[in-house]
């Protein structure tokens, strides 16, 4: 029988239609045939009227289910993405992104549908899996590790299946998604047009951000352990051999050693007269080098690091900051105690040379607890005092303190809120409880919206 329909009393529904992908019509189902049945049989008004109450109530949960306020925001969960911990995967290409098995039958597996039985794909047979892994080789995913305040925060890469549940990246490209892999967490993003995944692939690959903006190179060159691996190779003839070997010319820093100055210099160089892809492809076999040369070394951190370095807690502090300087200038690059660490700072692989000197000398001048310049003349390898401590935990507060309100700066406005403020159709329904009912409203009046609200016009996929 028709019901009046929930938003609009005086308008009967008698039909609705299916809508592929939308909420499951069982519960509406059941209680329409429940109705049937007893009209048919000639039940009572007793049971007639609670059985229609129950439809009607169905029926309008039903449409309030078909769109929700979540599906109008971009703050909230995305269609076709997932979300997992990063972690390594340098087996993969700079245009490689592992994802995990969950992941890609799901934003995948719905297109195989058209050309497999559904069984073949809910088991994941041998033929269902072969085909899924060429849909995959053939598509662009993006990927996007918050706060997305970089330019390159969105890249796209070709995904590879992989068994562990984490979405796996090379190394190399941590520097460009501000990412690490300390818990760090990503999403990952199905493009589903056609259009989407050729904008994908011209505009947000890695190749494409570095054809736009040839500087971002830089982040692309091997820094922490692999630069440190190639900076101890660079010491002896033999290693800088390998080097030029991978990069197809001889690389020398001012100094004797690779620094990462010079490494920089040098893909750039071969960037310009080869391509991009030459030197990614550098890029990504000196990585491996320097990485594998640094687990070779054995090198580490002595547990008694140059204590000789250490002064006496009474010297004047600006003397015992320029001996501890001199100290460390001098470090034999071979010294098993400190010989590591200082290669480190020298080639730009990691820390400077204060943070050397606050590890074996004097921590130096800190801002105390009281706002004014305290001295701290002890060290972490020699220990601190409970006081110098508490200083230092003040001092680092501050300092952390400061990038917050620097981070928050730089991004304050690019998207203060996921709400639109405007009064077009959309705008209002991203801001109802109940969507469906302000697009039916409109739809009734024959009300058209403008698009003229930014928020809006990006949502549907148009330029603010």
């Amino acid at each position: 029988q028709p019901l009046p329909h929930p938003w609009w009393p005086d308008r009967p529904i008698a039909a609705l239609g299916r809508c592929e992908g939308g909420p499951d019509l069982a519960a509406l189902i059941d209680a329409n045939d429940r109705l049937r049945r007893l009209i048919e049989s000639g039940s009572p008004r007793s049971l007639l009227a609670p059985a229609r109450a129950a439809l009607a109530e169905r029926l309008a949960e039903y449409l309030d289910a078909l769109l929700t306020p979540r599906q109008l925001d971009p703050m909230a969960g995305v269609a076709f993405s997932g979300r997992a911990v990063l972690a390594p995967g340098p087996e993969l290409g700079l245009d490689q992104l592992g994802l995990p098995e969950e992941i890609a039958w799901t934003l995948l597996g719905p297109r195989l549908r058209r050309e497999l039985p559904a069984e073949q794909i809910e088991r994941r047979s041998e033929r269902a899996t072969a085909e899924l892994d060429a849909r995959l080789a053939e598509s662009w995913v993006l990927l996007d590790r918050a706060p997305s305040v970089l330019p390159t925060s969105v890249l796209a890469f070709r995904p590879v299946r992989v068994a562990e549940r984490v979405i796996r990246l090379h190394p190399l490209l941590c520097p460009l998604e501000n990412a690490d892999f300390d818990g760090d967490q990503a999403v990952v993003l199905l493009p589903v047009t056609q259009a989407g995944q050729r904008e994908a692939g011209e505009r947000l690959s890695v190749a494409a951000h570095l054809q736009r903006d040839g500087s971002l190179l830089r982040w692309l060159t091997p820094q922490h352990e692999a630069l440190w691996g190639l900076a101890r190779l660079s010491l002896h003839e033999a290693g800088r051999r390998q080097i030029a070997e991978r990069l197809g010319r001889a690389v020398q820093g001012p100094d004797g050693y690779l620094t990462r100055d010079a490494l920089q210099a040098a893909l750039e160089a071969l960037r310009d007269e080869r391509g991009l892809e030459p030197a990614l492809a550098a890029a990504r076999a000196l990585w491996q080098l320097g990485v594998e040369q640094a687990r070779l070394s054995g090198a580490s951190l002595s547990p008694f690091p140059a204590a000789a370095l250490a002064p006496a807690r009474n010297a004047d502090p600006d003397v015992a900051l320029e001996r501890a300087d001199e100290a460390l200038a001098g470090v034999d690059l071979d010294d098993p105690q400190l010989g590591p660490q200082a290669l480190a700072v020298r080639c730009g692989a990691r820390g400077s040379l204060a943070q050397l000197r606050g590890l074996v000398g004097p921590w130096g001048w800190v801002t105390g607890t009281d706002g004014k310049r305290v001295f701290l003349a002890g060290s972490l390898a020699a220990g601190l005092a409970p006081a110098e401590m508490l200083h230092l935990a003040a001092h680092d507060r501050r300092a952390l303190g400061e990038v917050v309100l620097q981070s928050t700066r730089a991004a304050f406005g690019l998207r203060e809120t996921g709400r639109s403020s405007g009064f077009g159709v959309l705008a209002r329904a991203r801001r109802a409880e109940r969507p469906g009912l302000t697009f039916a409203s409109a739809a009734a009046r024959g009300e058209i919206d403008p698009l003229t609200d930014p928020d809006t016009r990006l949502l549907v996929g148009l330029r603010p």
